[in-house]
């Protein structure tokens, strides 16, 4: 392609990689390879001016704002940083201030990865808190803000004063947080910036204080109001307000100091309790910002050193491919084994065809790999500098690489996936699936040992997992088992026959049936008999449900063989049906969404949830325009207010038990 084909190309995957992470939270490559990318357009538009389009994100700070909170103004544009990645870059930047200036010291501080916020107090009250936006324009996030413990609503100072810092989620929060989530069966945070940016966004405040977010304050607006002058001094002058300063911040005298100080934080940074992805470095003096300037977008007196993602450069010497439980193909990439973040990785993900043709990955290509949040091998390029003349271009399989079946992909979905429901590989991993943690549990039968027994013969569907016992003389026999260790998995398969029957449901594998859908789904049809008389527009009209889900779980329920299955389970002791679940009718309530909120008379908070969910209600923490209704009681707050903002219907306690009784 020429040269302004590959720019139009640059913004448009930057374009799309900033509304993945400003307005979606959902980032769709990480920092560093948005830097590249940054970085490969920022030296094209400068080698060929005149092909620079006025709409590029070179042009841009940050991104648009999402539209569920309030839009606010900042009384001073909030502007990033620009990022060096080298040596040479930061020797520029030194020699672009001595230019404009004699004498100047710099501050150095750890770039925290989180979101960045705005605080502002009158009247020593903590009045508004913003995220950054665009630059010009954020949200307002104060209630959610309120609920951070380390920042102060009130403070001792009674002049205005406005300051700007980074929420972050401690990894300590994280853990906590991501094991609760398996527990709990619900999706786990990926990393914690998108922990930090998730939870500050939330309706609820009271999640937000319950995932115990932080902050770290590093900007003192207008300093001269407070007769600060330095940022070292702006620093301590922010501590001593009571907010919470990182402690790494050094001043430094010239760039040696500064080498030295980047390579110490590298050094530090994983024993942190928070992510930091580079160093700030400032010049000290604000009284030298003016003679120093500003650019369009950055300051020239700051820099933000942006420390490279731990990676490595090998030979990818085949592409395999993998087939998940619901059929699924997933490329993967086999490397010559390099040790990378403190392990030896030999595959990594490639995610799917598009992935794949996007980078334009060949076999017999050397690679950069790194570990997507330093967890999951990933490639992050290739090194075109070091391809071959002849690689042919990537081309994906037509045929399952376990059963030999046709694939399939539906025109709106990345992925292929093999429709065999008796390919090898699907039927191991819904063994596996069956048996997890968040499905029926079955402790001391992991997937090594169902692996091993579906090779041996033993398993080939889940019901042969219960007939287990009847082979008992033989498994004892196998090698590296005995009495007791089966003993222990043929206890544990019994025991899990009392688990809830939304374990099971999500046990069953079916596609896009997730745990947490399988609980809403439940509460409208509370038995495997209910759903096999449900109709499609039944399950479509579940406000919790998709027309993917729905007709998943319906073609799932109208299957002749799985209905056989379904009552073979039941025979075998299995629940099929909620244990006290009493269904009962009601047009009031079935199929609606409420919020309650203020102390009931008759009711505790998990009685009334539990009353709704039982009549087909659905009960939510937040109100918005999907919400039906609000029911009240004493001393009712904030939400009442927001309702009556967006013309929810309100209805008193009273009121709802007498609707109930008229519609029962």
């Amino acid at each position: 392609m020429d040269i302004k084909e590959r720019m139009d190309l640059l913004i448009e995957q930057i374009n799309k990689a900033n509304k993945a992470y400003y307005e979606e939270d959902s980032p769709v490559m990480s920092d560093f390879e948005w830097d590249l990318l940054m970085s490969e357009l920022k030296e094209l538009e400068k080698e060929n001016p005149d092909l620079v389009s006025p709409l590029s994100p070179t042009k841009v700070t940050g991104g648009k704002t999402k539209n569920i909170f309030k839009k606010v103004k900042h009384t001073q544009k909030m502007m990033s940083l620009q990022d060096v990645f080298t040596k040479e870059e930061i020797y520029d930047f030194e020699n672009r201030v001595k230019k404009s200036v004699l004498k100047y010291n710099f501050v150095s501080e750890l770039k925290i990865d989180g979101l960045s916020v705005n605080l502002l107090y009158k009247n020593k009250k903590l009045v508004l808190a913003s995220t950054r936006g665009d630059g010009t324009v954020g949200e307002d996030i104060t209630s959610n803000v309120r609920m951070i413990e380390n920042v102060p609503l009130e403070i001792d100072y009674q002049d205005e004063i406005e300051l700007r810092g980074e929420i972050y989620m401690p990894r300590s929060s994280f853990d906590a947080y991501n094991d609760n989530a398996i527990l709990n069966g619900d999706s786990k945070f990926k990393n914690l910036r998108n922990a930090a940016s998730g939870t500050i966004r939330q309706l609820d405040s009271n999640i937000v204080k319950a995932r115990k977010l932080s902050v770290f304050i590093y900007t003192l607006v207008e300093p001269e109001k407070h007769n600060v002058f330095s940022q070292e001094k702006a620093l301590k002058f922010i501590e001593s307000l009571g907010f919470s300063v990182n402690k790494y911040y050094r001043v430094l005298n010239n760039v040696d100091e500064i080498f030295e100080t980047i390579d110490y934080y590298s050094s530090i940074k994983k024993s942190l309790d928070y992510d930091i992805d580079g160093v700030v470095i400032k010049v000290n003096d604000f009284n030298l910002y003016e003679e120093i300037g500003y650019t369009i977008k950055y300051p020239k007196w700051a820099i933000a050193y942006k420390f490279k993602a731990e990676e490595a450069i090998t030979l990818l010497k085949n592409i395999t491919f993998q087939v998940g439980r619901t059929g699924v193909i997933t490329p993967v990439a086999e490397v010559e084994p390099v040790f990378i973040s403190g392990t030896t990785v030999s595959r990594a993900t490639l995610h799917n065809e598009d992935f794949i043709r996007l980078k334009d990955i060949r076999i017999g290509d050397y690679v950069s790999i790194h570990k997507s949040g330093e967890i999951i091998p990933e490639i992050l390029q290739v090194k075109l500098d070091k391809r071959v003349e002849g690689l042919k271009p990537f081309e994906m399989i037509t045929n399952c690489p376990a059963c030999g079946s046709i694939l399939k992909k539906d025109l709106d979905e990345a992925d292929y996936y093999c429709v065999n429901t008796n390919c090898p590989d699907r039927i191991i991993n819904s063994l596996i699936h069956f048996s997890s943690r968040q499905a029926l549990d079955i402790k001391t039968f992991g997937s090594k040992v169902i692996e091993e027994f579906y090779n041996l013969g033993y398993i080939k569907t889940i019901l042969d997992i219960f007939h287990l016992k009847e082979k008992k003389i033989e498994l004892v026999q196998l090698p590296g088992y005995g009495i007791d260790s089966i003993n222990n998995i043929l206890n544990s398969i019994e025991e899990c026959k009392e688990k809830d029957l939304d374990k099971l449901f999500f046990g069953l594998g079916i596609r896009h049936v997730g745990a947490k859908n399988s609980k809403l789904i439940l509460k409208r049809f509370p038995s495997f008999e209910h759903l096999m008389k449900a109709s499609l527009d039944d399950l479509t009209n579940l406000r919790s449900v998709g027309i993917q889900i729905a007709q998943s779980v319906y073609d799932y329920f109208h299957d002749e063989n799985n209905i056989l299955f379904i009552n073979e389970l039941s025979r075998l002791g299995l629940p099929t049906s909620l244990t006290n679940f009493e269904s009962i009718e009601s047009s009031f309530i079935i199929d609606k969404t409420f919020v309650v909120t203020g102390t009931l008379n008759n009711f505790s908070r998990d009685e009334i949830v539990d009353f709704i969910e039982k009549r087909g209600g659905h009960v939510v923490n937040s109100v918005s325009k999907k919400t039906d209704y609000v029911v009240f009681g004493e001393n009712a707050g904030s939400k009442l207010e927001k309702a009556e903002n967006l013309s929810v219907k309100t209805i008193s306690e009273e009121k709802f038990m007498t609707l109930v009784d008229e519609n029962e």
